[in-house]
């Protein structure tokens, strides 16, 4: 196994700080919190998209009646043009947002964070030798959420991760992970890029943040029932977990 993160993705962890992705201000879009089941915040008109909230961004609120507590610090599960719903466990007051009400989303340089709505591509041939190397083989499926089609810097069918448990970070366990075959050959190793564009080659500049994989029936980091991809044929991943080791040495 040999299983590879790049120098991006590396540096990302240990330095990347919390940039501002979206906001939005006042009554102009006649925005409310509703006290729902999941909670919401919803508006008539404009869009959140537009405003450049995404699923999984954590959201900032002050100037609110009631939830600038309520609502600071918890993440959208999903995002649409009029409505977003916070994950589980928000506890936010029915409101509507005052002319001071400012609503701002967040990003961070967790590692879930950084690969959020990223994918996973397949290949043939022979890992290469560090992340920040040119892809290598034959593209052979690409995963991503019930296969949808992958949109470099757009939310759509990119993977998200759960909240992290004991060190632990895996799959989205709402989210279907999923590809149909691109090409035949025998599928050896994986390479999971982040959501901006990434085009393969060789990362000298660190600008693209990458996790690489061998991918085998045993013994590897993403095993599979059989290496043979087949054109067409459907192929999901049901578990892909990313741990934290508690030590380094004796």
């Amino acid at each position: 196994m040999a299983l590879r993160i790049s120098t991006s993705l590396r540096n990302a962890m240990l330095d990347r700080q919390a940039v501002v992705t979206g906001i939005h201000q006042g009554q102009g879009d006649a925005a409310d919190f509703k006290d729902t089941d999941p909670d919401t915040i919803v508006r008539t008109s404009g869009s959140w998209i537009t405003d450049g909230f995404v699923a999984g961004d954590v959201l900032h609120c002050e100037g609110s009646t009631s939830n600038d507590v309520a609502v600071t610090g918890q993440k959208l599960a999903s995002v649409t043009a009029l409505t977003m719903t916070l994950e589980a466990g928000a506890s936010v007051a029915a409101e509507v947002f005052a002319a001071a009400t400012t609503l701002i989303a967040c990003a961070g340089g967790s590692l879930s964070d950084v690969m959020r709505n990223g994918v996973i591509n397949v290949y043939s041939g022979s890992q290469p030798a560090t992340a920040d190397a040119a892809v290598v083989g034959t593209l052979l499926v690409k995963l991503t959420v019930s296969s949808g089609a992958f949109v470099a810097g757009a939310e759509g069918s990119g993977l998200e991760f759960d909240a992290a448990a004991l060190g632990v970070i895996s799959k989205c366990s709402e989210e279907v992970w999923s590809g149909l075959g691109l090409a035949a050959g025998t599928a050896s190793w994986f390479r999971f890029v982040a959501n901006p564009a990434d085009p393969g080659t060789a990362d000298s500049g660190y600008a693209y943040p990458r996790i690489d994989g061998t991918v085998g029936v045993s013994g590897a980091d993403c095993t599979i029932s059989n290496t043979q991809i087949v054109v067409d044929a459907p192929y999901t991943m049901d578990t892909f977990t990313l741990t934290f080791p508690m030590q380094y040495g004796a």
